[in-house]
Order: C-alpha cells, then sequence, then structure tokens
C-alpha cells in the first residue's frame, strides 16, 4: 500500500510543479527508505547478509546520503509490493 501511494505522488509530482507534492514525495522517500533499512536487517537477522554489509550500508548511507536514500527506497519500494504479494496469496 504505502509503496503504490509513493509510486503514483512521485509520478504526480514529476509531472507538476507542487511544491506540496513535492515535500509528500520526500516524505515517501524517507518512509520507503526505512523499510528498505528495516529489510537489510531483517535479512542480515535470517543470515543472509554478514554484519560488513550493514555497517557498509550505514557508511554508504553517511557518505553518499542522497544516493543511498534512493535506493534504500527503491529496497523498501520492492520489499514493500513482495511481501504485500505474498501476503495476498496466502489463504486465510
Amino acid at each position: 500500500m504505502l509503496g503504490g501511494a509513493a509510486a503514483l505522488i512521485f509520478v504526480a509530482s514529476t509531472l507538476t510543479k507542487s511544491v506540496l507534492l513535492d515535500d509528500l514525495t520526500r516524505l515517501f522517500l524517507g518512509a520507503l527508505g526505512l523499510v528498505g533499512l528495516a529489510a537489510a536487517h531483517r535479512m542480515a537477522a535470517a543470515g543472509r547478509f554478514g554484519a560488513g554489509w550493514l555497517w557498509a550500508m550505514y557508511v554508504m548511507l553517511v557518505l553518499v546520503a542522497p544516493v543511498m536514500v534512493a535506493v534504500l527506497a527503491a529496497w523498501g519500494f520492492v520489499d514493500n509490493w513482495a511481501r504485500s504479494r505474498a501476503n495476498a496469496t496466502q489463504p486465510a
């Protein structure tokens, strides 16, 4: 749900020059960045990534923040979409 709303706001922000939509895009980008960060921690806890990956991610988050936030937001978008699909296909 969060990913779909973020995608709509992002598209609307690029097509218009609305300051409100730009601010909402930044808000959703930050939220999806946190989802991506949580996904990275979840994968590290599951043993798919080592602690070195988390350290590298945090160092990059400090050194190249705009790029890393975008990467984490993309990861959060994909994680949000994939987990929503997985939950929808499970029988109740």
